[in-house]
């Protein structure tokens, strides 16, 4: 049966109540009302007719020839004769009509002393009738007073009946209708704190019986889509947690708070914490104890008052100095109820850049080396030149030296006179300045500066604007494999140190 049904059926049991009611207390009326009609018109009347009769009597004791009084005495009896109600009432009735017969047959010569007799008779009878319709009269009314005093009993009964009813749906009805309702605002209550296992017993089959059913359905959906969704998201944080883990950078996540809430094994291992003790804590209180911790939150304390570069640290690491570069990033989430987006936090990451600095170091002291052993030459060359120029030479020693440089003098004087770009540098060889090398920035590619294309008389296939650098470095140069004739030579000792 359906909670609808339920409240139908008690609706309808309190207007059959009412109606049993109205029906019981209209009917108990009517019949008041008709027993007092019947007392009036039987009983009563008799009673009055009886009245007239013993005033006519009256009359006829006084006069006994007066017509008239006879004549009243006998139209009230013939109207007694048409109501007689109660039983013994037609003999009475009847003795007096005969009784009235025999005083109309008296004559004078009977004497007064005759019909007063016979009055007397009559007076008697008259009396007697009017006490039988009163005496039922009477019982007719208690019949009545009876009768309203248990029709008050009943409508009492019906009434505390009644009222007993209304009181029962008054109690259950709400609470039918309410203690469903509490189950399911418990059971929701669970499901919102993440308990799926605490169901609506089925208690029935009506509409109450049904929500249930399907709130049990739901939180079993539920709780298999929390299991599917738990799955998926512990596979995804794994798959990140590895992911984070097996990076080669430190990384610390921190949130709007600026409180640590991921710290990866590089972080830990640099720090010098275990992870225990960073996550949860806020940053600034793990930098009170931690000095690289304390150097990394600067950029973030300073970054709305300078805009400068983030400097390399120096850390030691497995006993030898290694140098990281410090990136900051800002997280941003988008907050769909206010539309707009929200700062959620900042990765802090140690980037790993000793292999960089380890290759500008190679490099700069390469330079410095190329620069040191091309001094030396380029130097006592440019002395000598000057001595072939000088006239004042003596012609023994000019041959010497020309001797020992393997050309004619003709031919240095040329030579000299093409390279005069080159023995004016004293700060950097003539190797430097006049071939224009790269300069070597800081983690970026080698540059490729331009040459001069290949001759066909060269043999490492460049030149350079400078014949003696040229004639002096030629054999050392190589041209770098899978590069045009425009790429920078590479000599064999650089190419030997980038192979090792």
């Amino acid at each position: 049966m359906t909670f609808k049904t339920k409240i139908t059926l008690g609706f309808l049991a309190l207007l059959a109540l009412l109606l049993a009611l109205g029906g019981y207390a209209f009917y108990t009326v009517r019949q008041l009302d008709q027993s007092a009609k019947s007392i009036l018109k039987d009983n009563f009347y008799s009673v009055q007719l009886g009245q007239q009769m013993l005033r006519a009597l009256d009359g006829l004791e006084q006069r006994p020839d007066d017509a008239d009084e006879l004549a009243r005495f006998r139209e009230s009896l013939t109207r007694e004769a048409g109501n007689i109600t109660e039983p013994g009432e037609q003999e009475m009735v009847d003795s007096l009509t005969a009784n009235l017969a025999r005083y109309e047959r008296l004559t004078d010569a009977v004497g007064a002393g005759g019909r007063g007799a016979v009055v007397r008779q009559l007076r008697g009878q008259t009396h007697r009738m009017v006490q039988l319709n009163i005496t039922t009269l009477q019982a007719n009314n208690d019949r009545a007073t009876a009768t309203a005093t248990r029709a008050g009993y009943y409508l009492l009964a019906v009434i505390g009946l009644s009222v007993l009813t209304a009181l029962s749906f008054v109690v259950q009805v709400p609470a039918a209708a309410v203690a469903p309702l509490q189950r399911l605002a418990v059971s929701i209550g669970h499901a919102t704190n993440q308990d799926f296992s605490a169901t609506i017993p089925v208690e029935s089959h009506d509409e109450f019986g049904q929500v249930a059913q399907a709130f049990n359905r739901l939180l079993g959906q539920l709780n298999e889509y929390r299991n599917s969704t738990i799955a998926q998201l512990v596979t995804e944080r794994n798959r990140a947690a590895s992911i984070v883990n097996g990076l080669d950078e430190g990384l610390l996540l921190l949130d709007q708070h600026r409180v640590i809430l991921l710290a990866n094994p590089v972080a830990c291992e640099l720090l010098g914490l275990e992870a225990d003790q960073l996550l949860g804590r806020p940053a600034a209180e793990v930098a009170r104890e931690n000095d690289l911790v304390r150097t990394m939150l600067q950029p973030l304390e300073q970054a709305g008052s300078t805009g400068g570069e983030i400097p390399l640290l120096h850390i030691t690491q497995h006993g030898e100095e290694a140098y990281f570069q410090l990136d900051v990033q800002d997280l941003l989430s988008f907050n769909e109820a206010l539309n707009q987006k929200e700062f959620a936090g900042q990765i802090l990451t140690l980037r790993n850049v000793s292999d960089f600095k380890r290759l500008d170091q190679v490099k700069s002291n390469f330079l410095a080396t190329v620069s040191h052993e091309l001094k030396t030459p380029l130097s006592s060359m440019n002395i000598n030149l000057r001595l072939l120029q000088d006239e004042r030479l003596p012609a023994e020693e000019r041959q010497r030296i020309t001797a020992a440089s393997g050309r004619k003098p003709s031919a240095c004087s040329a030579w000299w006179a093409s390279c005069s770009t080159c023995r004016a540098s004293t700060q950097e060889p003539a190797f430097i300045s006049t071939c224009g090398p790269p300069t070597w920035p800081t983690w970026s590619a080698t540059p490729r500066p331009p040459c001069r294309p290949s001759s066909p008389t060269s043999k490492s296939g460049l030149t350079c604007s400078c014949p003696f650098i040229y004639t002096l470095f030629a054999p050392m140069w190589k041209r770098r494999p899978g590069c045009s004739s425009t790429c920078w030579p590479m000599p064999f000792a650089t190419r030997r140190r980038a192979k090792q």
